[in-house]
């Protein structure tokens, strides 16, 4: 009880912090200071009073002191352009991008909050460099699936590669999403809200078909330990794992379920895939996302053949459905209940 309650005080004073510094007063005008001092301390009682710590107000004044070194004038002839200007120099002598963001944050505050200048209202901090796409090559994807131990694991690892799923898409998916006819499978966006179809690799045709005879339209195809109860993202990224470690493997990145999808998506571009399905495919809500596998284009190989994203590995026999984990014992079930009991106990003995 007694963590619930400081857990809970705390949100609500972080909040009310929040809250106090998104609503900074506007009550000075650089027009009323001769010099810097008199700025710096009404500038640093409000900041303290709208909840920053006495360490971001340091930060806050050392930042300042910066700024006054190199316009070096005072502050009732600070103009816009002076600010835009000491942006520019701190750029041309390679500082990192998050000391860039902190000085156009902390001047924006000083400046356009506190002192309504608007000097910085539409500048925009500089934005990191995202990395290269993680992947693996079709011989990697050809291993994982034949060296998964079960049937219910080569299934879900040929739908995370094959159709490009999210880990949390797969585990809600129900029988009644496949249409044998077609074969694809039906998933509802979550940013437009209407149906998007995914073709399922051709190896799993069969399997599913039986299982869409077999089992109710209302039931999950990768169940958890029981036919009820969806598996869980920690399961899925679990059976990702054991295949990487009985297939042999190797990266210089962790391997993830979410590798499974980017390794789709790039072999689909390879195939000679367009740019804007792949984005309805992915269920990404902008085009930038799905532009960022763009950027592995020097590294392709094109192939004008027709797109073929499909699971190489042999198929294990046809199982009777519904397929459960049969590794999920009540021995591992009642060890996993007593090690959360136990962690629980330890969180709540040293807090207090």
């Amino acid at each position: 009880m007694t963590t619930f309650t400081t857990t809970y005080c705390h949100r609500v004073l972080y909040a009310r912090t929040i809250k106090r510094r998104d609503k900074i007063p506007v009550h000075l005008e650089l027009n009323q200071y001769a010099t810097w001092p008199v700025f710096w301390s009404h500038a640093s009682r409000h900041i303290l009073s709208c909840g920053y710590r006495r360490s971001t107000e340091l930060l806050y004044r050392q930042i300042l002191r910066a700024f006054v070194r190199y316009v070096n004038k005072p502050p009732a002839q600070v103009t816009r352009d002076d600010i835009r200007a000491y942006l520019r120099h701190i750029t041309e002598n390679r500082v990192t991008r998050s000391w860039t963001g902190m000085n156009i944050s902390v001047l924006r505050t000083l400046f356009d909050k506190l002192a309504g200048l608007n000097a910085l209202k539409s500048h925009r901090g500089p934005r990191p460099a995202k990395a290269l796409v993680e992947y693996l090559d079709r011989g990697d994807i050809t291993k994982l699936i034949t060296s998964a131990v079960s049937l219910r694991d080569q299934i879900v690892i040929s739908l995370l590669y094959g159709c490009g799923l999210k880990p949390s898409e797969l585990n809600k998916l129900t029988w009644g999403d496949f249409d044998p006819e077609t074969g694809c499978i039906s998933l509802v966006s979550r940013y437009t809200g209407k149906k998007r179809s995914l073709r399922v690799p051709v190896a799993l045709f069969p399997i599913l078909r039986s299982g869409k005879s077999q089992c109710p339209s209302t039931q999950l195809i990768i169940p958890g330990a029981r036919v009820d109860q969806p598996i869980s993202i920690r399961s899925i990224q679990r059976i990702v794992t054991q295949a990487v470690v009985e297939s042999g493997v190797t990266a210089k990145f962790p391997i993830t379920a979410n590798t499974l999808r980017h390794s789709f998506a790039v072999h689909y571009m390879e195939d000679g895939g367009n740019i804007r399905e792949l984005q309805e495919t992915l269920d990404h809500q902008t085009l930038e996302t799905t532009m960022r596998y763009e950027a592995l284009r020097p590294r392709w190989k094109t192939q004008n053949s027709p797109i073929q994203v499909e699971p190489i590995g042999p198929i294990l026999a046809e199982p009777t459905f519904p397929i459960l984990d049969t590794r999920v014992s009540y021995i591992n079930m009642l060890k996993t209940h007593l090690k959360g009991r136990f962690l629980s106990a330890r969180r709540f003995f040293q807090s207090s």
